[in-house]
């Protein structure tokens, strides 16, 4: 195997720098897809590589790369500052590893701590994107006006998790915020909710 690490080290140094440059572009845009999926092909293609080379500490290492970036390209984990820091410094420590392949024959990092920081990420509670003015100003326009004009009017996004207890979720907290407060309205309707015909997100 060892005739074959010059052509693994030169194929993996180059993946490394395409996806650091792609991640950079992903940092400025988030939304780009284009760069998402570029990237993800590219840590998908270095798990593979690592595999087949046998390095598995580093084939775990760039799957949990592939699984992050996965959830981002899902829309399960949003763009952020420490998110990035996480990804860079786990595609720094690939390069480490790939260097030391290059110089020792073999992988001599152990890559548990980084692969611990991403999945950690996995673990976060998904965040809410906060509604634009455009998205409030469409959702308030359908709504009544409140009866208290000495009252403040807030506009909450709620995200609806399935219990899994074979009950109306939505309803629970469409009926939890009616108890609480002057409930102007929702979107979707609370008809349309009690006929559970919404996704994951109610504006009330």
């Amino acid at each position: 195997m060892t005739e074959y690490w010059p052509d693994f080290v030169r194929e993996s140094q180059d993946r490394i720098t395409e996806l650091n440059n792609a991640l950079l572009t992903l940092e400025r845009h988030p939304d780009d897809e284009e760069a998402m999926e570029n990237i993800f092909r590219i840590a998908h293609t270095l798990k593979g590589n690592c595999g087949a080379a046998g390095l598995e500490s580093a084939s775990d290492l760039a799957h949990a790369i592939e699984d992050v970036l996965d959830a981002v390209r899902g829309g399960d984990l949003e763009v952020s500052a420490e998110l990035m820091d996480a990804i860079f410094d786990a595609v720094d420590e690939l390069e480490t590893m790939v260097r030391e392949v290059d110089r020792y024959g073999e992988v001599e990092t152990d890559p548990t701590d980084r692969i611990e920081a991403l999945r950690d990420h996995l673990d976060e509670p998904v965040g809410l994107r906060s509604p634009t003015e455009t998205e409030i100003d469409a959702v308030v326009g359908d709504l009544e006006p409140p009866t208290n004009d000495g009252h403040d009017a807030y506009l909450a996004r709620l995200a609806i998790a399935d219990t899994g207890e074979g009950v109306n979720d939505g309803m629970l907290v469409v009926k939890a915020l009616i108890d609480a407060f002057e409930l102007i309205g929702t979107d979707p309707s609370q008809a349309e909710i009690e006929r559970e015909e919404y996704g994951d997100l109610i504006d009330a």
